[in-house]
């Protein structure tokens, strides 16, 4: 159980053991979306909108209370400088009544909640759904050591099999009762066999303690603040959608959402939990790792600039190929998130950083005001706006936080204005030049005509040729004006084999 090598080593090793962390877990994401994506195409044409409104709603509700209980344990453990049995039997008992405590509440209000969205169907959907909170607080709290010791490789087992059979239980039950269970059920199923992963793969036993509640809760209060106002401003939303609008309207939006922030799902979030890691490493090793951190926008915006912009561009395509008819409205959704989704870049790395050099309070107040003013816009909006009008509104409110957590977290680390510019002018320009290429050449932003045959993938995987070819093109001509800058490119360029850039230089002596 001692602490992994991984946190002795020079700041060089530390990088290179985040960024092997970060690839794990972004292998995950793909592996995971790929077998997501396959389980979207056949649920979003076995089930209506309105089934995964329905579920939408009752998993937030549960979310809600999730939110209101979570203590942050094991961020509090990986930023330990030590690590001993006390620490994770006191994570372990507080898990354990958390998710009791969790489920017991969640079964005794399940009439209240289906009262209170007018559909009685929540009540047994939340019966079960109330089984989750004690399934996952009993699981091994050792696995938190993976994270711990760099051993992401571990984690992706973790992940990845209990989801490869979550896929296909899910989709067996949907096409057998076509029924919004399906979707539960499958959930079920994934959280019973991590459960059992967990105590398989880890030889650690936990054991019920109270030694260390007082070293876990100096740094948890901030962290538990933190988790409740990031529900309020992440997952409020579909409350007030499931008061104020239809379960077929939170089914689209449910759905649209999750295509537009695909690309902060998929890549930002799976990175971020070995960014923490890294992150924590660099402050222990040097006191301060504002460098490691600018590094890692620069990075990260890279990909994620064009993917967004470019998910918003293709968004009528997507939406005929992959989800079919029923799904229409959710174009102006996807559009509108995806737009977004650069700046929520901004947020989520942020949030890693403030969390990691021990500003969890800002996290706190940035969230807390950003749920509030969320919540009452996400209401106003679905009153006077419908669906376009939430759709709008979250856009706008993720766009204006993520600027917020660039001032804060760049005042907290020591990273100004112009070091900002300076890793993301080039990226910026590079995929505003797609984005005016796209709409010039009538390729992006169309609406979904219903159709889904071999000339509209044609069309989507044009679109997509000249977005990457236009962007790869302008970053490299930025870059190149800027002096060739030793940034993020140079990372990349890093990346190549040496054969692939021999042959390249050659050509280059060539022409």
């Amino acid at each position: 159980m001692g602490r992994g090598k991984g946190m002795t080593t020079d700041s060089g090793s530390i990088r290179q053991k985040t960024l092997v962390g970060a690839g794990w877990m972004i292998l995950w994401r793909v592996a995971t979306r790929v077998l997501g994506f396959v389980s979207t195409l056949i649920l979003a044409r076995v089930l209506v909108p309105a089934d995964f409104g329905l579920v939408a709603i009752a998993t937030t509700y549960v979310a809600a209370f999730d939110a209101f209980s979570i203590f942050g344990l094991q961020d509090a453990i990986i930023r330990s400088p030590e690590n001993n049995r006390g620490l994770l039997d006191t994570a372990y008992t507080f898990a354990v009544a958390r998710g009791l405590l969790n489920t017991l509440i969640i079964a005794a209000t399940a009439p209240f909640a289906a009262e209170f969205f007018g559909d009685p169907r929540l009540i047994p959907l939340l019966l079960v759904l109330s089984l989750f909170p004690a399934i996952e607080g009993t699981e091994n709290i050792g696995i938190v050591e993976f994270r711990r010791d760099f051993r992401f490789d571990s984690e992706f087992q973790l992940f990845l099999m209990p989801r490869l059979v979550s896929v296909a239980t899910t989709i067996t039950f949907a096409l057998a009762t076509h029924s919004y269970w399906a979707l539960v059920i499958g959930n079920l199923v994934l959280r019973i066999i991590r459960w059992v992963l967990t105590f398989k793969m880890h030889p650690y036993r936990p054991r019920f303690s109270m030694a260390a509640g007082k070293q876990l809760f100096a740094f948890s209060f901030w962290t538990w603040a933190a988790c409740i106002a990031d529900f309020g401003r992440d997952r409020s939303w579909m409350i007030v959608l499931g008061r104020f609008l239809d379960t077929f309207q939170v089914g689209v939006f449910m759905m649209a959402s999750e295509i537009g922030l695909l690309p902060i799902t998929e890549i930002v979030y799976p990175a971020c939990r070995a960014l923490f890691s890294g992150f924590t490493a660099a402050r222990n090793e040097a006191g301060n790792f504002g460098d490691a951190f600018r590094r890692t926008i620069g990075v990260i915006a890279i990909p994620i600039l064009p993917a967004a912009i470019g998910m918003s561009a293709v968004a009528g395509y997507i939406v005929d190929i992959a989800l079919g008819p029923q799904w229409s409205s959710s174009v102006m959704v996807i559009g509108w998130v995806a737009a977004s989704a650069p700046l929520a870049l901004l947020s989520t790395i942020g949030t890693t950083a403030m969390i990691v050099s021990g500003h969890v309070r800002n996290n706190f107040i940035i969230a807390a005001v950003f749920a509030v003013i969320g919540t009452a816009g996400c209401a106003v909006a679905a009153l006077y706006g419908g669906l376009w009008g939430v759709a709008v509104a979250r856009a706008a409110l993720t766009g204006v936080e993520g600027i917020v957590f660039a001032i804060v977290t760049g005042r907290t680390l020591g990273v100004g204005f112009m070091v900002w510019m300076e890793n993301l002018w080039r990226p910026a320009v590079a995929t505003l030049a797609m984005a005016l290429a796209l709409y010039l050449s009538g390729f992006g932003w169309i609406e979904a005509n219903g159709t889904r045959d071999l000339a509209e993938m044609l069309l989507c995987c044009q679109a997509m040729l000249i977005g990457a070819g236009v962007y790869a093109g302008m970053l490299a001509l930025c870059w190149i004006a800027a002096g060739r800058p030793d940034g993020a490119e140079t990372f990349l360029v890093g990346l190549i084999p040496l054969s692939l850039k021999t042959r390249a230089r050659k050509l280059l002596v060539k022409t």
